[in-house]
């Protein structure tokens, strides 16, 4: 993928997403910890995919820009850990 003006102002802002969404993921784990406030159940589920699918946007791309020169080695360990985060990401919503 070349790096276009609106390629890298989409990366920008998924980023940014996932970054609002992580902070606010630890702000619920930080409270659930103390037995101050637990939610659960479809926001959390949502929250985290939403999170997963900025993380393979943003991270994805810029790492298979970077593998995508090297050796089979490099490919497949690419593909290895975007299908764990895949399979995870479904895994959340089938309770496997």
């Amino acid at each position: 993928m070349k790096n276009t003006g609106k390629n890298v102002n989409i990366l920008n802002l998924m980023a940014f997403i996932g970054i609002i969404i992580i902070a606010v993921l630890e702000i619920f784990a930080f409270f659930a910890s103390h037995d101050i406030l637990t939610v659960g159940g479809g926001l959390i589920n949502f929250l985290n995919t939403l999170k997963n699918v900025c993380i393979l946007v943003v991270i994805g791309i810029t790492a298979y820009n970077f593998v995508k020169g090297k050796s089979k080695g490099w490919v497949i360990t690419y593909i290895v850990a975007i299908s764990v985060i895949v399979l995870t990401t479904i895994f959340i919503w089938i309770k496997f």
